[in-house]
C-alpha cells in the first residue's frame, strides 16, 4: 500500500505542476486580454505617411514619395506624424531623411518659390573646400588682402562637382543662380581681378538644416544700377547702405588696386580720327560726326 501511494504521488506530480503552470499563464493571459481590451477602448487610428525612399537636404516632397500607415495612439496623446498629405507634398526636407521615416511638422520646410529667373550655372572661379559634396549647402565669401570679407551668396546647395579628370580633382561646382545672384557673382569676379590677393571661395554649413545667413557684400556702381532696371530681376535689390558701404570698401582697397593693363582693361582713345569717307552721300555732301 505504501508503495502504491508512492507510485500515485510520484506519476501526479507532473500533472500537479503542469495543472499549476496552466493556472498561472491562463491569469497572464486574461491579463493581457483585458489590458488589449482598455487599450482599444483608449485608443484610436490615424493615417499617418512615411517616405518610400531616401531625399537629401533640400528635396521637395512628390506624392510617388510617400506611404499611407495607419498607427494606433491613445485618446488627447500628441501624435507627432502628420496626417495630411497635402500638408507634405510640394515642401522640402531640412536634413537627409532615409526610407521608412515617419513624416513629422519639423522636418519639413516650405523651400524657395520655384521662380522664372532660376537657372543652372557652372561655376570654376572659386576655390572649393577639399571635402566639398554634392547636396551640401555653401556660402560664396569673397575675402579681401586687408581682412574684410563679405558674403556674396548665400546658402547654396552644391547641386553637381565638376571633377578635371586629368588632374583627378574638383574644378568647379553646379549651382541653382536666380538673376540677382548670377550679377553679384560677376560683379565679385571683377573684384577678384581688380584688387591683388583677394580670393573669391565657398564655405560650408556644419549642418544642412542651419539658418541661412544674409548676403552683405556691397557691389560695384555698374552693377548696381543693372540691378535696378534688370526686368529679370524679380524685385528691387540691395541692401541698406549698400552704395555708402561700397564707396567705403573702395577707399580701404586702394593700396591693392591693381594697374589697368594688369588686369586687361584698354584705356579709351582720346583722340579720334575722324573718316573723310563719304562713300554713299548724295551730291557730295559731308557727315558731319558728333562726339
Amino acid at each position: 500500500m505504501l508503495y502504491l501511494c508512492i507510485g500515485i504521488c510520484i506519476a501526479g506530480l507532473p500533472l500537479a505542476i503542469l495543472l499549476f503552470y496552466q493556472g498561472v499563464q491562463s491569469k497572464e493571459l486574461k491579463k493581457q486580454v483585458a489590458y488589449y481590451r482598455k487599450l482599444e477602448q483608449e485608443s484610436r487610428y490615424l493615417t499617418v505617411w512615411t517616405l518610400k525612399k531616401d531625399l537629401v537636404a533640400g528635396d521637395a516632397i512628390k506624392k510617388s514619395d510617400l506611404k499611407e500607415i495607419s498607427v494606433q495612439v491613445r485618446n488627447g496623446s500628441h501624435v507627432s506624424g502628420m496626417a495630411d498629405r497635402k500638408a507634405i507634398v510640394g515642401k522640402h526636407v531640412k536634413t537627409a531623411l532615409k526610407k521608412g521615416t515617419l513624416i513629422q511638422s519639423d522636418m519639413i520646410y516650405e523651400g524657395e518659390e520655384n521662380r522664372d529667373d532660376l537657372r543652372m550655372k557652372e561655376l570654376s572661379c572659386l576655390k572649393l573646400p577639399q571635402k566639398l559634396q554634392e547636396n551640401e549647402y555653401i556660402d560664396i565669401r569673397i575675402g579681401f588682402p586687408d581682412g574684410e570679407d563679405y558674403i556674396v551668396v548665400k546658402h547654396k546647395r552644391v547641386l553637381g562637382l565638376l571633377v578635371d579628370e586629368e588632374l583627378q580633382k574638383t574644378s568647379g561646382i553646379r549651382l541653382e543662380l536666380s538673376e540677382e545672384e548670377i550679377l553679384r557673382i560677376s560683379a565679385a569676379c571683377i573684384d577678384v581681378n581688380a584688387y591683388k590677393n583677394t580670393e573669391l571661395y565657398a564655405i560650408e554649413y556644419k549642418a544642412d538644416f542651419q539658418k541661412a545667413a544674409k548676403h552683405y557684400y556691397p557691389i560695384n556702381q555698374k552693377v548696381f544700377d543693372l540691378l535696378q532696371w534688370d526686368p529679370n530681376v524679380k524685385k528691387q535689390s540691395g541692401f541698406r547702405g549698400e552704395e555708402r558701404k561700397r564707396a567705403i570698401l573702395e577707399r580701404n582697397l586702394k593700396l591693392y588696386q591693381r594697374e589697368p593693363d594688369e588686369i586687361g582693361f584698354v584705356e579709351p582713345e582720346t583722340e579720334r580720327s575722324q573718316p573723310s569717307d563719304t562713300t554713299g552721300l548724295d551730291g557730295g555732301s559731308e557727315l558731319e560726326l558728333f562726339e
